[in-house]
């Protein structure tokens, strides 16, 4: 038997009543909020070449170099940035330039798929998250809209976008009580709520413990009480939610989270002015005011000292711009670090790369290298934060990466 839509519907306006009031977990348990920034982030806007380099690098980019940047740590950062290079947020913040994946690959979805597969090849099926989740025996959570080939491989990962859209239907003692979890999944087949049923699907799954957890929320509120700002895009709601799971029985080792922001920059890339359409500036000014948000949402919760957050790209852009005023698909990239356990870049025991290397001649294809393999250092928080013996980090990498060669000293 079929059930309309707007069954559904209906019977998600219950949803408060019938799971009551939401209990907030205390888990000290280690975790890691992993944040895709999907089109090719430009690295050289949110921080480019500090001193004499920095000219040459305008020189490269006459309309498109960023104005009036910031001195941080020997770089300059984009002015947008500033809620992360606050004295607070920076005590925390880790930075890993010419970071990417070591295969040449400059199609969005091709590198994604390496990216999240781990596997430079793309021959891998499931995801290097995935794999890292069953290594630890938790679970993870995905705030998109779909469930993102990074976590592909585990078992009945918990999908949302909005914790007020999971129906009641999907729960023991719902109005279809007889009805078997395929039957219940099969209804929203084509329906814009297809997103929510890994959601629903774990909620059954777990006794109904987080659908009462959050009964009432939702992500509008959750930014409103947290104080993210929502002006851009969805992110700040998608960061919200982030946290709010974080703080749940479901007690996540890994959750990820899609940014929402417009960073396929191949014309007009407006990298000094916030009004223009998909400005680069806008996308800058959302990542950092919103990661900034977290970081004082987490810390209410008692959750910042045992959570690190990274944050990439699948790839950095070309060095020059082109003749739209844009970028083009690059190499290298930048990878953020944020949390309790991070060690700053400003600090002596970070081992990676301390200033960009520009190429000397670089032609209209030019791109930052890849110095430092991501994996490498997605490995040492694996080990070093989440606890994962270095045997199953060298697994969760099918054997790929050479553990032996040293981490970068990206935590404390």
């Amino acid at each position: 038997m079929n059930v309309r839509r707007r069954d559904f519907l209906t019977a998600a306006g219950a949803f408060t009543a019938l799971w009551g009031t939401r209990a907030r977990a205390a888990s000290t348990a280690p975790r890691l909020i992993f944040v895709f920034l999907r089109g090719g982030a430009d690295a050289l806007s949110l921080a480019a070449p500090g001193g004499s380099a920095f000219s040459a690098f305008q020189a490269l980019r006459p309309n498109i170099a960023m104005a009036n940047p910031l001195a941080f740590a020997g770089l300059n950062f984009h002015p947008a940035m500033q809620p992360l290079l606050a004295a607070g947020p920076a005590a925390n913040l880790g930075l890993v330039l010419h970071a990417g994946g070591t295969a040449d690959n400059r199609s969005h979805f091709d590198q994604q798929y390496r990216i999240e597969s781990g596997d430079p090849s793309g021959a891998t099926t499931t995801g290097v998250l995935g794999r890292a989740v069953t290594a630890l025996g938790r679970r993870c959570a995905c705030v998109t809209r779909a469930v993102p080939q990074s976590v592909r491989g585990v078992a009945d990962p918990l999908l949302m976008s909005d914790p007020a859209r999971v129906p009641p239907m999907y729960a023991a003692g719902s109005p279809r009580p007889g009805w078997t979890r395929a039957q219940r999944l099969s209804s929203y087949v084509g329906s814009p709520e297809a997103a929510v049923s890994a959601a629903a699907r774990s909620a059954e799954l777990d006794g109904n413990l987080l659908a009462g957890e959050l009964a009432g929320v939702t992500s509008a509120s959750l930014t409103a009480q947290h104080g993210y700002v929502t002006s851009n895009t969805q992110f700040a709601q998608r960061l919200a939610l982030a946290a709010e799971l974080c703080d749940t029985s479901l007690d996540p080792a890994i959750v990820t989270v899609d940014g929402e922001q417009f960073w396929d920059s191949h014309a007009s890339q407006f990298t000094n002015d916030p009004t223009k359409y998909k400005a680069v500036y806008k996308s800058i000014d959302d990542l950092a005011v919103n990661l900034a948000a977290l970081r004082v949402d987490l810390q209410a919760r008692g959750l910042w000292s045992h959570t690190v957050v990274a944050v990439m790209s699948e790839f950095g852009r070309t060095v020059r711009e082109n003749q739209n005023q844009g970028t083009d698909h690059g190499r290298g990239g930048l990878m953020m670090l944020l949390g309790g356990p991070v060690r700053p870049f400003t600090d002596a025991g970070y081992l990676g790369a301390r200033t960009w290397s520009l190429p000397a001649s670089p032609t209209a294809s030019s791109a930052l290298s890849v110095v430092h393999d991501y994996r490498l250092v997605l490995a040492e928080l694996l080990e070093r934060h989440l606890g994962l013996p270095r045997a199953a980090v060298s697994s969760v990498f099918q054997g790929q990466v050479p553990l032996t060669s040293g981490y970068l000293g990206t935590l404390y």
